[in-house]
């Protein structure tokens, strides 16, 4: 591979003079001294030190904040990242759950069609207790009793104006992504405007969010940095508050959150959550297993020319920028309705329009009638839309899909619609004998060793 973990250099801003790695009581890092005081082998370290810590209630690691909660979904980082090794994906018992509010069309709401939604946001949020209208992470545990019981009653209801739906995602592996992290935007956005302009059945698009910056991080490509999308984890997933991310609210509670009106007491520094990302920037990249023998080398071989010859490799790429073996685009594609889902989960939710359409699509001296607005860009990803999942690694992340619903390759496969039908119809007429190879081949796709992160980046 010509780009490997190796590749990057860990850069730790504003690292202060501090001693030791005592997990109670730790400075904060950031605002310690002069920048880049201490080796990145030791942030590193204090970086996996808290991956792998099982945080509990008013945490004496936690400085001034409460520790793990109000709600979360594990104690540690670990609990969910272990397929293949610490940082990798997870079993579909660590699925995260989200609900969404659907309207029934008995709203009985009279105003503009605006007026209509924000008055039903108001309505969602007053019987639900949900901090936000949009779909929600339905956490598995709280540190109140009372939450397990407002679970239950929230399941077991019934909204005359709306109902709830009920999706899964499954827990991402971590491997390589500090690679994804440092890929140029421009990467992404030459290979949208290759797929748009040479292939018609394929049309993948970057997702835009709504300051402008590209999306790379999640199933619906909805986090644009490593950093965002491991401080946003920390916030949901275990309920921890960081800086710029708030801890996820107990929707039980009367005491609703401590955005509402109260100074915010941090759970992690920002000196620890330099330390954090740093660790999982510096997990190393998946790999290609060495083949046994030289007869299931030339199958691998033949499995990799039969994946690209059906049309797998042209959103799965060998090759993107400077990463060789990632197996993705990094693009949304439309997976058809069959696979649609929300697209609100770490983001805010779309505008619903049908006559949104890709910015790009159209050249800047399209013949718009005069007087017409020229149409809007998609902001995020739409319901029918996903990220194309890199492959790399493949043989220690099985369920796949988002949500973990496809047990084998060939149920993945199978499950491909939209822009991955003719390439899943084309795998459905190989042979018997073709589709091992092409198996055989994805299997060889493995997480890393379990030797551990490089710390000489």
């Amino acid at each position: 591979m010509r780009a490997s973990g190796a590749a990057i250099r860990v850069i730790v801003v504003g690292l202060g003079v501090w001693s030791g790695l005592s997990l109670v009581g730790l400075p904060d890092l950031a605002e310690a001294g002069s920048p880049g005081s201490k080796p990145p082998n030791v942030i590193v370290e204090l970086g996996k030190q808290l991956f792998e810590r099982k945080w509990i209630a008013n945490d004496p690691r936690c400085h001034n904040g409460d520790g793990l909660g109000p709600v979360f979904n594990e104690a540690s980082c670990v609990a969910c990242h272990n397929l293949g090794g610490v940082g990798g994906a997870g079993s579909n018992a660590r699925n995260v759950v989200i609900v969404a509010p659907i309207t029934t069309g008995r709203l009985g709401i009279e105003g503009t069609q605006a007026e209509q939604a924000r008055r039903l946001a108001e309505i969602v949020k007053f019987e639900t207790g949900f901090p936000v209208a949009g779909s929600v992470v339905l956490h598995k545990a709280g540190t109140r009793p009372a939450y397990d019981v407002w679970k239950t009653w929230l399941l077991a209801k019934e909204f005359p104006m709306f109902t709830l739906r009920k999706s899964e995602r499954n827990t991402p592996s971590l491997f390589g992504t500090g690679l994804i992290d440092a890929l140029p935007d421009s990467v992404l956005e030459e290979v949208e405007r290759r797929q748009t302009a040479i292939d018609s059945e394929i049309s993948g698009r970057v997702c835009r969010l709504k300051d402008g910056r590209i999306g790379r991080f999640g199933w619906k490509a909805q986090i644009p940095s490593l950093e965002e999308f491991v401080l946003t984890a920390c916030s949901v997933e275990l309920g921890l508050e960081v800086p710029g991310h708030h801890q996820s609210i107990d929707p039980s509670s009367s005491l609703k959150s401590k955005t509402q009106g109260q100074v915010a007491e941090l759970d992690l520094t920002s000196g620890d959550c330099v330390a954090l990302v740093s660790y999982i920037r510096s997990l190393p990249t998946p790999v290609q297993i060495e083949p046994v023998s030289r007869a299931v080398s030339e199958k691998w071989l033949e499995g990799g020319a039969l994946f690209k010859s059906i049309g797998c490799a042209t959103c799965h790429l060998p090759t993107l920028g400077n990463i060789d073996g990632i197996y993705s685009d990094l693009l949304l594609h439309d997976l058809g309705p069959a696979n649609s889902d929300s697209g609100a989960y770490y983001s805010e939710p779309i505008e619903e329009r049908s006559d949104l359409v890709v910015a790009s699509a159209a050249p800047a001296d399209s013949n718009l009638e005069k007087g017409a607005s020229k149409p809007k860009p998609v902001i995020g990803a739409e319901s029918v839309e996903w990220r194309t999942p890199p492959l790399w690694g493949l043989r220690d992340t099985a369920p796949y899909l988002h949500n973990g619903g496809a047990k084998t390759l060939e149920d993945a496969i199978a499950q491909h619609r939209g822009e991955g039908s003719g390439a899943a119809a084309r795998f459905a007429r190989l042979s018997g004998m073709e589709q091992g190879k092409i198996r055989g081949f994805l299997m060889s796709l493995a997480a890393p060793s379990p030797s551990g992160p490089r710390t000489d980046q």
